[in-house]
Order: C-alpha cells, then sequence, then structure tokens
C-alpha cells in the first residue's frame, strides 16, 4: 500500500541527534532551479561543523562527482545512479603545525571504483557509443545531455533540463534502450540507460552501499544516516534509508515512485535542503 510521505516536522528530534550522516541528491535537492545557492551551500559547511559526514549520491556524470568529491565538503560521492563512487583515506598521523593552528592530515589517496569490471568496461565503451548514435537516429530532436562528455558509464538524455520531451517519445525512448539489454532511470531532468553492471543492476542505493564498505570498512548503520532527494532516479535510496526525506518537489513524482520518502519538507529544492539541515543542527544543539 502506498504510504504519503509525513511532514518533516513530525521526524522526531532524537533521530536526527544521532545521525552521522547524510547522504543527498543534487539537482532539484540541494540546487534549486540548476543554482548551489549560498544557503544550500553554507548548510552543508553547517553540518560538516556538527560533525555530521556527507556523501553526494547523484545521476550527474562520475566526472561532476569527482570534482564535487575534490571541492565540496564530503567524505564521499557516488555518481552516475551508482555507477561509481570516490572516497578518500587519511593518514593516521597529523602533520606538525605551527602553535595555535588546527591539526590537518596527510591525504593517502583517493581512490574510485565502478560498477563495471574492466573486461566490461573495455566491451562496453564501443557498445556505449552506437547505442547514443543509435538512438539519435532512431528519435528525431532527441538530445545527449550536455554533461555527457564527462559520463564514463551511462547514456543520459536530456528530457527537462534544456529540452523538454513528450511522455510518449520518453516511454518509447525507455522501451528501446531496454529492448537493448539497458536499465533505465529517470530523474527530473534526464533519462538514464545502464549497462548490466558486474555485480548485477546498480542504482543510487547500492552505489552508496558499496561506497560505505569501501570507505568505512564495515556495513552501513542505517540508523545513523539519513537521504535526502526529489525523483524517480532516488526511489531505491527512499526504500534503503528508513530516515529518507524528500524536498517538497519530489510531490509531483509521488504517483510514479515504488517507494516513497518517509517524510517530505515543506519547502523546495535547495530551501528544503536546507530546512531539513536546519532539523538536523536544531536536534544536535547547533541551531
Amino acid at each position: 500500500m502506498f504510504m504519503s510521505p509525513a511532514p518533516l516536522k513530525d521526524l522526531a528530534p532524537e533521530r536526527l541527534a544521532a545521525l552521522e550522516g547524510l547522504a543527498f541528491d543534487v539537482d532539484d535537492t540541494l540546487t534549486s532551479h540548476g543554482k548551489l545557492t549560498p544557503a544550500a551551500y553554507a548548510a552543508l559547511g553547517a553540518l560538516v561543523e556538527a560533525g555530521v559526514a556527507l556523501v553526494a549520491v547523484t545521476g550527474r556524470p562520475l566526472g561532476f562527482a569527482e570534482v564535487w568529491f575534490g571541492q565540496w565538503p564530503l567524505v564521499g560521492a557516488v555518481g552516475e545512479n551508482g555507477a561509481g563512487y570516490f572516497w578518500r583515506q587519511l593518514a593516521d598521523t597529523a602533520l606538525t603545525v605551527s602553535k595555535g593552528e588546527p591539526p590537518s592530515f596527510t591525504v593517502s589517496g583517493v581512490h574510485s571504483a565502478a560498477a563495471l569490471d574492466v573486461h566490461g568496461a573495455d566491451g562496453w565503451a564501443t557498445r556505449r557509443t552506437q547505442l547514443m548514435d543509435e538512438a539519435l537516429a532512431r528519435f528525431p530532436g532527441l538530445a545527449l545531455t550536455r554533461d555527457s562528455w564527462a559520463r564514463r558509464i551511462d547514456i543520459a538524455f536530456d528530457i527537462g533540463e534544456f529540452v523538454h520531451v513528450p511522455l510518449s517519445e520518453q516511454a518509447a525512448l525507455s522501451q528501446w534502450l531496454q529492448d537493448q539489454g539497458l536499465e533505465v532511470v529517470t530523474s527530473s531532468i534526464h533519462l538514464h540507460g545502464q549497462p548490466p553492471g558486474a555485480g548485477g543492476p546498480f542504482n543510487k542505493a547500492t552505489g552508496f552501499i558499496h561506497w560505505h564498505e569501501a570507505a568505512q570498512g564495515r556495513p552501513v548503520s542505517w540508523d545513523r544516516w539519513a537521504f535526502i532527494g526529489d525523483s524517480p532516479n532516488d526511489a531505491a535510496a527512499f526504500a534503503a534509508f528508513p530516515l529518507s526525506v524528500g524536498v517538497a518537489n519530489v510531490a509531483a513524482c509521488l504517483p510514479k515512485l515504488p517507494q516513497a520518502p518517509a517524510f517530505i519538507t515543506e519547502a523546495e529544492a535547495g530551501a528544503g535542503f536546507c530546512e531539513l539541515a536546519a532539523a538536523i543542527l536544531t536536534a544536535k544543539g547547533r541551531g
């Protein structure tokens, strides 16, 4: 039975106070109309200062995820809907620092892993190009996403970011990709075709799980993590995280979701992210 999300204000503060990490979608969840607002970026910093680890889990390219991982205050980044992930290991000992300065740590390596094994990746590269060319020939007016140059595994088509594709054409494209043996997921702006992973289909939940096992060396303690998102490609994460939150604009796709988030914010997009961040900070006595 479909269960509508409860208002975020109904979420027990003690559950938020116990959080050690927050995984989050980027487009239309952290960002607003394609922009990262000063308030949303400040919320990331405030959460980190309160001891909350942050992991971006996005449908955007692995190339984007790698850059965000290097520039934003993140402990991890998962890209292309779980196709790959990045983590960092710190040295055990602090560097020598000047008196009065905080200690810093040596980065011993930034690590990455992908859902395809080496053999699969080699074979997929040629097939991927063939499929992109054939799709564009079969569906006049269809366009690859403008970020496709930074993608390494999935095929992504613009259905609502710069090009608006009718639902009937989205359905036809989705069916064609499935007929080619691909998994299909959609976000609020893109439609993705994904090859089978080395361990089976991948998604935002499995991508996060693999990141956590690689970065933390242990299974996820689900009561210590939350996820926030907004669209159909977040459904697997909504199902995996007991504490899942949708920003208000998730309401537009709730009828299409196999699993709704447990809670929903009053505000949309980046403002909704800030709403959750404020609730976490208040629960931790930092609001």
